[in-house]
Parts: C-alpha cells; sequence; structure tokens
C-alpha cells in the first residue's frame, strides 16, 4: 500500500523487469527462486519498511531455499510469477486499498505453501 501512495516511473519499471516472461530464468530454479526473491524485497525497499528489509535479509538463506524447493515444478513457476502482477498493476494504477488487499492475500497464500513446506520437511 506505501508503494502505491509513492511509487516513482523508476521503481514501476524495476517491478515490472523482476516479473518479465524470461524463459531461462523460468528454466533456472535457482535464477527464478533470486527473481522472485527480489521482487518480494523490493517492495519491501521502496516502502522503506525497515523491518521487514532486515527479515527478508537475515533470512535469505531460508527465504532462497523455501522458493528454490517451490520452484521445482515449471507450472508453481509460471503461477507465481503471475501472482505479483494484480499487486504491481495496483502500484501502477495507486490503487492503495487493493494493494493492501492483494499484498495481504499473496501474504497469506505464501504462508500456506511455507507451512505445507514446513510440514513435509519434518
Amino acid at each position: 500500500a506505501k508503494v502505491a501512495a509513492s511509487r516513482t516511473e523508476e521503481q514501476i519499471s524495476r517491478l515490472e523487469r523482476l516479473l518479465e516472461y524470461d524463459p531461462d530464468i523460468m528454466n533456472d530454479i535457482e535464477r527464478f527462486a533470486e527473481r522472485d526473491y527480489r521482487f518480494h524485497l523490493s517492495l519491501a525497499e521502496m516502502a522503506d519498511n525497515k523491518f521487514l528489509l532486515a527479515i527478508y535479509q537475515a533470512l535469505y538463506r531460508n527465504i532462497k531455499s523455501f522458493l528454490v524447493q517451490y520452484a521445482r515444478n515449471i507450472d508453481d513457476r509460471k503461477e507465481a510469477m503471475e501472482r505479483h502482477r494484480p499487486i504491481l498493476l495496483a502500484i501502477i494504477d495507486q490503487d492503495v486499498e487493493r494493494a493492501r488487499e492483494l499484498a495481504r492475500s499473496h501474504a497469506g497464500i505464501c504462508a500456506s505453501f511455507i507451512k505445507s513446506f514446513i510440514s513435509h520437511t519434518k
């Protein structure tokens, strides 16, 4: 929501580049996981959310490990990439409430995947 309220054209371009379809990245699990991580990290940076930024940086290896495991299925990679697009569109439109709603929904989806991942690795 904070990014939607104050985004710049440069920030929009940065987020758009992170969501560009690139078959080389989509077919490389490590690169895909890094790009997914960078999208989330970029939003935390753009929102100037120091707490979230610190969490993302401190848990980088854990988050990346999860994203690599999650990305093992090409359909999931495409779906995961596209799941970010509505958030970007709300940011572009400066629709603060929609961006907030979509971010919360996305966080819930991510949390359910993480819970599932944790339960399967025990």
